[in-house]
C-alpha cells in the first residue's frame, strides 16, 4: 500500500516537472526558434525532459509494484 501511494506521488511530481520542463521549450518554439536549438538553448532542457521521463516511468512502475520502479525513479531524480 505504501509503495503505491509513493508511486502515485512520484507520478504527480513527475507530471508537474515535465510540464515545467516542456513549458520553456514550447515558449521558445512559439517565439520562432526551431525545435533543435530550443531543446539545447537552456542547456538543461533536454536532460530535464529525459530525467523527468525516468521519474514518471519509475512512479508508474512503483504504482504497479514492479521492482525496477524505485531504481528508475532514483536515476531520474539524480539526473534531474
Amino acid at each position: 500500500m505504501g509503495r503505491r501511494i509513493l508511486g502515485l506521488a512520484l507520478v504527480a511530481i513527475g507530471v508537474w516537472l515535465l510540464r515545467e520542463a516542456l513549458y520553456a521549450v514550447i515558449l521558445l518554439v512559439e517565439r520562432g526558434s526551431p525545435l533543435g536549438p530550443a531543446l539545447m538553448e537552456p542547456p538543461t532542457s533536454l536532460p530535464r525532459i529525459i530525467s523527468t521521463g525516468l521519474i514518471l516511468l519509475g512512479g508508474i512502475l512503483a504504482t504497479l509494484i514492479a521492482r525496477l520502479g524505485g531504481v528508475s525513479a532514483l536515476i531520474g531524480s539524480l539526473l534531474f
